[in-house]
């Protein structure tokens, strides 16, 4: 997936100190130290600041604010700057209760949760069903057959390498034992070649991309308490 800016306009992303993810619904500069000296500067003070640093700020629009309360849009708004922010998937999903591992939920089975790292939000963690298992592709082949719409749900991906360990340890269930399968992880060092999950023991070995075994999708919905 080719890295996006963080600043762009309706860019889905998560604000850790308010711990909100929101829409960014606009985007303005001004000369100020901080986004803190912006908040607490009236308007004219700070453009007349030509001395202090150019700062961009960012107006996000939460995921929990209705747009039917016009005159509460400064409340719901919450103001960042690029350093402050964590860019979040294309369709992110924001949720807290889940059903018990191994259940059917939102369009796949329930596999649990991932710690999240460098300081974004745990996640849970859900599998496709057995019947859309992709056979016989190759690395490129898995990761493009896995971004299909699965239940009508269209941000599947194929799992990375502490993913697929969760999937065997949680969900076991319904995955061959006799083949291995892809995780979007690549060897270090070794771009030819990546990763992949075994089900029968749970060991992970890295194969070259042009092996054709099995692969399973995956989607995320963001812990955001």
């Amino acid at each position: 997936m080719q890295a996006q800016p963080k600043f762009a306009i309706d860019n889905m992303v998560y604000h850790p100190e308010s711990k909100r993810a929101g829409i960014i619904c606009a985007i303005e500069t001004a000369r100020a130290n901080s986004v803190s000296a912006i908040l607490s500067s009236e308007p004219h003070r700070i453009y007349r600041q030509v001395n202090t640093p150019l700062v961009i700020r960012y107006r996000i629009n939460p995921f929990d604010y209705s747009e039917g309360r016009i005159n509460e849009w400064e409340k719901a708004a919450v103001w960042a700057n690029e350093d402050d922010i964590i860019l979040l998937p294309e369709t992110p999903q924001v949720t807290i209760n889940a059903p018990k591992i191994g259940t059917a939920w939102q369009g796949g089975i329930y596999a649990g949760v991932v710690a999240g790292q460098d300081g974004q939000p745990d996640y849970h963690l859900i599998h496709a069903p057995a019947e859309f298992e992709i056979k016989d592709a190759n690395w490129q082949t898995a990761i493009e057959k896995a971004q299909a719409p699965v239940n009508g749900f269209t941000d599947w991906s194929l799992p990375d390498r502490r993913e697929a360990r969760l999937l065997h340890t949680n969900t076991p269930a319904g995955f061959d034992t006799d083949g291995w399968y892809w995780t979007s992880t690549q060897l270090a060092g070794y771009p030819s070649y990546a990763w992949m999950q075994s089900f029968n023991g749970g060991d992970q070995g890295y194969y070259h991309k042009s092996d054709e075994d099995r692969a399973r999708a995956v989607r995320r919905l963001l812990i955001i308490q």
